[in-house]
């Protein structure tokens, strides 16, 4: 008897042991659920937070979008309303940016005329080139305050017309200049009467 007891006691004993080892993992489980489920909260207000932040980057690209296109339309009508032809030099890369009324006031139409500075220096009359390029130079070298010379280009009929050029100079943060904007106006007619 004594023998059964023991192997009684042990029984139950291994049956408490395992019934504790469950309860155990039961604890250990709804432990490692309720840490789950708070991840999960968190990683739900952290998605929250982000969908919101992008909406918001939207929302401003968006906006800047539009201004960006109010902006280019303004240009546009400017563009179209000046008797001035419009130039853009991107010093730098070497390119231009000649506008429709520039290349309408010498006869052009866009893609006849190279968009880079040795092509608008081919354009100027010989006798003239020293004048504009040293006026550029004073005025990028901030010799002088403004850009404005007057120089004859050639136009596609092969004459000569006389214009008043003027720019402004944009500079970088470290004070060197990358690029001017600037205007051209014929001015054949009032040369003509001086003459």
């Amino acid at each position: 008897l004594p023998q059964q007891i023991k192997s009684y006691l042990n029984k139950l004993t291994a049956m408490m042991d395992e019934a504790i080892e469950e309860q155990y993992d039961l604890i250990s489980a709804d432990t490692q659920t309720q840490e789950m489920q708070q991840s999960n909260e968190q990683l739900g207000l952290k998605n929250e937070q982000l969908i919101s932040s992008i909406q918001q980057h939207h929302l401003q690209l968006e906006t800047s979008q539009e201004k960006l296109q109010e902006s280019e339309e303004r240009f546009q009508l400017v563009m179209q309303a000046t008797i001035e032809g419009i130039w853009d030099w991107n010093i730098q890369e070497d390119t231009l940016y000649f506008s429709t009324r520039w290349l309408e006031m010498l006869g052009f139409i866009e893609g006849e005329v190279e968009a880079n500075f040795s092509s608008w220096m081919n354009l100027i009359h010989p006798d003239d080139r020293n004048l504009f390029n040293n006026a550029l130079n004073e005025y990028i070298n901030g010799h002088t305050k403004r850009f404005l010379v007057e120089y004859r280009l050639i136009n596609k009929a092969h004459k000569y017309r006389w214009m008043e050029a003027r720019g402004v100079i944009a500079k970088n943060s470290d004070g060197n200049p990358y690029r001017i904007v600037g205007s051209h106006m014929d001015i054949t007619d009032r040369k003509t009467i001086e003459e």
